[in-house]
């Protein structure tokens, strides 16, 4: 998700401002609880994204290049060992209302991704991965 100026922001509709608002306060929330958890985890800020697609040196076909990898990546990759190798769950983080994007979509067809909505489900998720085995 790319940041918005105030003047995008203000002519963006009010209940998607508020949507991706609940977003960013579960994305805080499920954050805190991986680390208070010790369980490792990645994410691409909202920033890195702006950087990226801001480079002047880069060229178009690059960020095209780049844009086909990053759109509709999901909020959150958590893993846990297993042997001799790493399980990861791809979380994409959703307020009540919030739907996937085309590219959002895209991704979880390719890869495990589960649309968690609420803190409670975000819990059980981890926690179901965490002692699932292979």
């Amino acid at each position: 998700m790319l940041s918005y100026t105030k003047e995008q922001q203000l002519k963006r509709p009010r209940q998607k401002r508020e949507g991706v608002k609940k977003e960013a306060v579960l994305q805080s929330q499920a954050e805190a609880y991986l680390k208070l958890r010790n369980i490792p985890f990645i994410r691409i800020p909202d920033s890195a994204y702006a950087v990226i697609f801001g480079q002047q040196r880069m060229s178009n076909k690059d960020k095209a290049f780049l844009a086909s990898f990053l759109k509709g990546l999901p909020d959150l990759t958590i893993f846990k060992k297993h042997g001799d190798y790493n399980l990861s769950l791809c979380i994409e983080l959703k307020s009540k209302d919030g739907k996937l994007s085309h590219h959002q979509q895209h991704w979880s067809e390719r890869v495990r991704t589960v649309v968690i909505r609420t803190f409670e489900e975000f819990v059980k998720a981890v926690d179901e991965f965490e002692k699932e085995g292979v």
